[in-house]
């Protein structure tokens, strides 16, 4: 999203979840991905970035359904993008 200066659950080559998961290896049942994008050091944290998540049904739905035993989080900082901080967490079950 970074280098691509954009922010979204499709990719810039138009890749979905479900693609990248299984471009990765990922054998999964059930997947769900939340995403977040934030500028200045008061919203480029993890703190914020789970604030929103949580101040978000579906986003909040993600994060507390019981379906998902495992999650993947990634950050990605480029103070030369739209968004400084990118913030990824990918839920799933095996």
């Amino acid at each position: 999203m970074a280098s691509s200066n954009f922010f979204g659950h499709t990719g810039s080559n138009g890749s979905d979840l479900a693609s990248r998961l299984s471009a990765a290896g990922y054998a999964y049942r059930a997947a769900a991905e939340n995403i977040y994008a934030g500028q200045g050091s008061s919203l480029n944290n993890a703190y914020a970035a789970v604030s929103a998540w949580m101040d978000s049904d579906g986003h909040r739905a993600n994060i507390l359904n019981g379906v998902y035993t495992e999650i993947g989080v990634g950050y990605w900082c480029d103070s030369n993008s739209k968004y400084e901080g990118y913030f990824t967490a990918d839920f799933g079950d095996r």
